[in-house]
Formats: C-alpha cells, structure tokens, sequence
C-alpha cells in the first residue's frame, strides 16, 4: 500500500503477478483439460473503485474482473464458465495491515463489523455447484441484494434433492 508518488515499482508488479498472472498461468495450464465447468476469481470492489494508496491492488484487481470476463467470452462455448467475485471486507491478515496503514478510509473500518472468512468461502462454494450459472461473466458482490438469500435457499433446495 502506497500512494502514487511512493509507489515502488516492484511492489506493483508482485501485486499484478500475484492477482492477474498467477490466475492467468493457471488459467492457461488447465484449460485443455477442461470439459467445461467453473472458475471462480476473487476480485474486490476495488476492482471497481479506485481507493487512496491502492493503485496496485486496484489496477490488479480490475484487471482479474476483466481476465475473468474473457474467460467467460471464450469458454462460453466450450461449457467454462468464469465468475468474479468480490466478498466484501473479509476479516483476514491483510485488513489488519490496511486498518495499520491508516492510509484510506477503509482503515476506519472496525474489525467486528468485517465478515468472517466462511462467508466468501460458501459463496464461492456455491457459485461451484451450478446453481448460479446465470452470473457468469458478471460482477458477483456478495453484498448484492438478495444475492445471500437466493444462495441460502438454492443450497437449502440443493440439499433435499
């Protein structure tokens, strides 16, 4: 995290190697084996917003969203389908180090109102199991309205079938 007159040049390039190539090259290494199915990308509403001291993370960010639209462009016919998804603020590792960066608003954010890791774990779990096929390609925020809803109830369907 740093502002743009301090950004280094090789912390940029982590942040993209990590969030753009290193799905791109996995991308990349599986697709002969697919015979359709899903991928699911783990973006971020900054890949949507530019946020104060993120320009790597965003810039990475936005382009996994539009990695994973191409995936959806191109797999669409061979029955592979991408999503991206962003889980919101995540009580993990790195939101201790935003909230110790204090270098945007999001470091204001107390750490009992960020959600549990579990919860973006089940939402990818369920954007896995083909019951949200009509999001792929799309933009998937987990505080999207009704979104929690429709999953809660397309597992709990799921399961007594």
């Amino acid at each position: 995290m740093a502002r743009l007159a301090a950004l280094d040049a090789k912390a940029f390039d982590a942040a993209l190697t990590i969030n753009v190539s290193g799905p791109a090259a996995l991308t990349t290494a599986l697709w002969p084996h697919f015979s359709g199915g899903r991928i699911v990308n783990i973006v971020s509403g900054a890949a949507n917003h530019a946020m104060s001291g993120w320009a790597a993370y965003c810039a990475s960010k936005a382009a996994l969203l539009m990695l994973t639209k191409s995936i959806a462009l191109e797999g669409e016919a061979s029955g592979i389908l991408g999503f991206a998804l962003a889980p919101g603020l995540v009580d993990t590792s790195m939101q201790a180090a935003i909230r110790d960066a204090r270098i945007n608003a999001v470091s204001d954010i107390p750490r009992e109102n960020l959600d549990p890791p579990e919860r973006a774990a089940q939402m990818i779990a369920w954007l896995a199991t083909g019951l949200a096929d009509d999001l792929a390609g799309d933009y998937v925020d987990v505080r999207q309205p009704g979104l929690q809803e429709r999953m809660a109830a397309d597992l709990s369907n799921n399961a007594k079938d």
